[in-house]
């Protein structure tokens, strides 16, 4: 099984990058959807795409933070929220 819960299709993520790029389509603006595609995109090793989401982040929210992600995001287990929070580091998001 795969091991990352950080994204909805847990264990699918080039499907979860299929729905986030069309959500990104629709709403060049929607940034979780930009967070979650770094994530995914760290995740499967594409450093380069991470790193172009996590610019798309900040784009839209300078003032984004992961201390925001650490308070905010409804990730229950605290082990799954480290690996969210790594994931989105590695993309650039401090």
């Amino acid at each position: 099984m795969d091991a990352g819960p950080s994204i909805p299709l847990v264990g699918k993520r080039e499907e979860a990058l299929s729905v986030l790029q069309r959500a990104i389509a629709r709403n060049p603006d929607y940034l979780a959807a930009h967070m979650v595609a770094a994530v995914v995109f760290y995740e499967l090793g594409r450093s380069e795409e991470a790193r172009t989401e996590a610019a798309e982040v900040l784009r839209i929210n300078p003032h984004y933070s992961l201390d925001l992600v650490r308070q905010r995001m409804p990730i229950n287990d605290p082990t799954a929220l480290a690996q969210f929070i790594a994931a989105l580091e590695g993309a650039g998001l401090r």
